[in-house]
């Protein structure tokens, strides 16, 4: 794992982040920033963005899952980082600077969220969290480039796919 692949993860993180089919809709299905929108968020898409961008290198395997399913998905399949909440973070932080596929994920009621970890630098810290944290390509009520603070209201589960573990 290195500058291409690093180079490959940046590449889809900004094209599915900035994907207007991926805005959040309103009961009528407008989308954000479209005339008529309402502000009030019914719909997002952070589990159309996290495949997307995975199928984008390599892996469909998250294919056709809702944010739950994939956190119960990758509980059972991916690497799972040792430690507390911030080496948790260091180990996604990490992955993603080169390249390598981690994935926050938290569980909800009806459905979670999930993200995908940027290559971005530097980590950010949260205040909230008393942490620092990765910066993640969310598509939810929000989409963009943000610290994972802001994409997710509590500390999310961090799991990696390994490629860069030897």
């Amino acid at each position: 794992m290195g500058e291409v692949e690093r180079n490959s993860l940046n590449f889809w993180c900004q094209k599915i982040t900035n994907d207007p089919e991926l805005l959040p809709e309103d009961k009528e299905g407008r989308k954000q920033g479209a005339p008529g929108f309402d502000g009030k968020i019914v719909k997002t898409y952070c589990n159309i963005s996290v495949q997307r961008i995975c199928r984008g290198l390599g892996y469909d395997k998250l294919d056709g899952m809702l944010a739950n399913q994939m956190h119960e998905y990758l509980s059972k399949n991916w690497i799972i980082p040792a430690g507390d909440k911030k080496d948790k973070m260091l180990a996604a932080y990490n992955a993603g600077k080169i390249g390598d596929l981690a994935i926050l994920a938290q569980k909800g009621n009806e459905h979670g969220h999930v993200a995908i970890v940027a290559p971005r630098e530097p980590m950010l810290f949260s205040g909230k969290w008393g942490l620092y944290v990765p910066q993640v390509a969310n598509v939810g009520k929000t989409n963009g480039f943000m610290g994972a603070n802001w994409a997710f209201p509590e500390v999310p589960d961090v799991f990696v796919l390994g490629r860069t573990i030897t």
